[in-house]
């Protein structure tokens, strides 16, 4: 039986071979296509047939000849298939990422350097999902949150993985309409799981986390031969029973813990598992998470979830494409969306060479180069050391603070991400100003009075801001600057309510820890915030209160009263998971905005639920995070 082990070792291992060699001759078959269309030549040419049948000839034994044969020409039929089924130069394939919040994906960017097909950003909501599926202009998709197990019932046909998994994460919309439904995040993690050094038959897994990416993860770890538990909330392993499984070899987690914009925080405390060897992690925004930073000081083996990320979409390309791309292509893409997501800051004392330093690698590494310096002298009129003695260390620090902030978010968003609706961005959001006004219209008087509206109607306020006559609206031309963002599309502030909210302790402004907060009272707030809706063209409803219920009830109150949120839930931004779940439960567009720059503050205070639920955050910018969070979301 050992005997018989080993020869079938062999044979998988020459399986794997030929696996590969097919691969790469389907490869060099579309590239040959390619020259055929150029040349204007059949797909078929039977001249060619009949030299490669006689080259066989030489190649075998007689006594294999038959079988060679026969398997030669299986391949030339599936070589031809494959020739003739590829789209045609210049095809216009359109492809995309579906999902509910996309506003953080370098999906675009992947597939730009994969394939020449268009692909857009597809933000749908739930109740939109099958009429876009249906009925949208599209040929492939990646599917992601919250929607890999939604689309399967769409599905005519479906991979062996997405079928076992109940996942899907690639759709194919086939010449005849049906949708075929892949998981190519298994490709995706098998080589993760390679990267992090693999894991022996028999070895313990921790997966944390029972979504979709979970069962990925567990299918792709069970056919390793490892043994696989489960970590979840309600799960039958919970979190408190981790140590139970404290001899687990490999720890994977598949929760969205840690993900930006939920920075520092980690899933599991890797002490509890001692024997651990290896932490995969699939979020990859941040590079290095929590958990990856804390396995790296334990001296465990870390890897995120970015060259999973790649090959899945690699994997993705080739069925929109319908031919093979190179695997290799997979390690080029991690290594530029590294160098897009790792910025190198230089911090140094006057004439360190932080100017001269920064330029060099700038040049070396072909990135952007900036000097905060130098935008701060531009932005002053005159130099540092003029503006510090005129002004003051204090006001010098948080115009170099704002800067920091403003130059951070450029940083972030320095490429360009596309936004699109099956009807249209754009027609979706005016759709949904008119359900706003409509809405407002039949409340009646008492309800608007409650909601602290201006006296007036709604299409009366529309209709004196035309004329110029209101002083809460100013009219702009149609913008779209800054798509795909997740900010409101909108046309300027026009139309824009806005609701502002405040927390606990707000009211003592001037009183309270007036190094840190000011010493302007809430009064002067509340005036700063009115100038600032009003310089935005927007109207703005500002309540605060010191209880957290009454912050609750206001947001969800809000639903098809107002067109936007700005919340400083205050204190109750890192306690409240009863306002995440209403801001969530709304689903306006929510910008969260703190006075001071909490995560330069304690570590209880760099955590922020409400933030989880916000498209933008304004922290450590005094008074202005208010002004930039109304101008925001009025697309300014």
């Amino acid at each position: 039986m050992e005997a018989l082990n080993d020869l079938r070792q062999d044979i998988d291992a020459l399986d794997a071979q030929l696996a590969a060699l097919y691969r790469r001759r389907m490869d060099v078959a579309a590239r040959i296509a390619a020259v055929k269309r150029e040349q204007g030549l059949p797909v078929l040419q039977p001249e060619r047939e009949q030299e490669i049948r006689a080259q066989l000839a030489e190649l075998a034994a007689p006594a294999l000849q038959p079988g060679m044969q026969a398997w030669f020409g299986a391949l030339r039929a599936a070589s031809r298939d494959w020739q003739e089924g590829l789209p045609a130069p210049g095809a216009s394939l359109r492809c995309g990422l579906l999902g509910e919040h996309l506003r953080h994906s370098y999906s675009p960017e992947i597939h730009a350097m994969l394939g020449a097909y268009s692909y857009d950003l597809f933000e749908i909501p739930p109740e939109g999902l099958a009429d876009f599926l249906h009925g949208a202009a599209w040929d492939g998709l990646n599917v992601t949150i919250p929607y890999k197990r939604a689309v399967v019932p769409f599905c005519t046909a479906l991979s062996p993985m997405a079928e076992q998994t109940g996942s899907v994460n690639t759709l194919v919309r086939r010449a005849d309409g049906t949708l075929y439904g892949a998981n190519t995040d298994a490709g995706g993690f098998r080589l993760l799981l390679e990267r992090g050094g693999g894991i022996a038959p028999g070895e313990k897994a921790l997966v944390l986390g029972s979504g979709g990416a979970s069962q990925t993860v567990q299918a792709v770890l069970r056919a390793q031969g490892a043994e696989v538990v489960v970590i979840s909330r309600r799960g039958p392993v919970t979190y408190d029973m981790i140590e139970q499984h404290a001899d687990a070899r490999l720890v994977v987690n598949a929760t969205p813990v840690g993900m930006y914009p939920e920075n520092g925080i980690s899933p599991l405390d890797l002490r509890r598992v001692p024997q651990c060897r290896c932490v995969l992690d699939l979020v990859y925004n941040p590079a290095r998470t929590a958990l990856l930073q804390q396995a790296e000081r334990l001296g465990l083996r870390a890897e995120n979830g970015l060259s999973m990320l790649a090959e899945q979409a690699r994997c993705a390309a080739e069925l929109f494409l319908q031919r093979p791309i190179d695997p290799a292509r997979t390690a080029a893409v991690t290594d530029a969306l590294q160098k897009r997501m790792r910025d190198l800051i230089l911090i140094g004392m006057p004439g360190a060479g932080k100017t001269t330093v920064g330029r060099l690698l700038a040049q070396r590494l072909g990135r952007d180069f900036f000097d905060a310096d130098e935008e701060l002298e531009r932005r002053f009129g005159c130099d540092i050391p003029t503006f510090f003695a005129r002004e003051g260390e204090a006001a010098f620090r948080a115009e170099e603070t704002a800067l920091l902030a403003e130059l951070a978010l450029r940083l972030r968003y320095r490429h360009g991400r596309r936004l699109c609706h099956p009807a249209g961005k754009r027609a979706a959001a005016a759709a949904e100003r008119r359900r706003h006004l409509a809405a407002a219209r039949a409340r009646p008087a008492a309800r608007r009075r409650a909601a602290r509206e201006p006296a007036h109607d709604a299409g009366g306020a529309l209709r004196a801001a035309r004329r110029g006559l209101c002083p809460l609206f100013r009219r702009h031309g149609r913008q779209q600057r800054h798509a795909g963002r997740d900010r409101p599309a909108n046309s300027g502030g026009m139309d824009m309510n806005i609701l502002v909210l405040n927390g606990p302790n707000l009211n003592l402004l001037g009183l309270r820890e007036p190094e840190l907060y000011g010493r302007e009272d809430y009064a002067a707030l509340e005036r700063f915030i009115r100038a600032a809706a009003q310089e935005a063209g927007a109207a703005v409803t500002i309540r605060q209160s010191n209880f957290e219920g009454e912050l609750v009830t206001w947001v969800q109150q809000a639903h098809g009263v107002f067109d936007g949120l700005v919340i400083n839930a205050a204190a109750y931004t890192h306690t409240s998971v009863a306002l995440l779940d209403a801001l969530k439960a709304v689903r306006l567009p929510a910008a969260e905005v703190h006075l001071t720059d909490i995560d330069a503050r304690e570590p209880f205070r760099r955590i922020s639920y409400v933030g989880m639920a916000c498209g933008a955050h304004f922290k450590g910018l005094g008074f202005e995070g208010y002004r930039r969070a109304i101008r925001w979301l009025c697309g300014l």
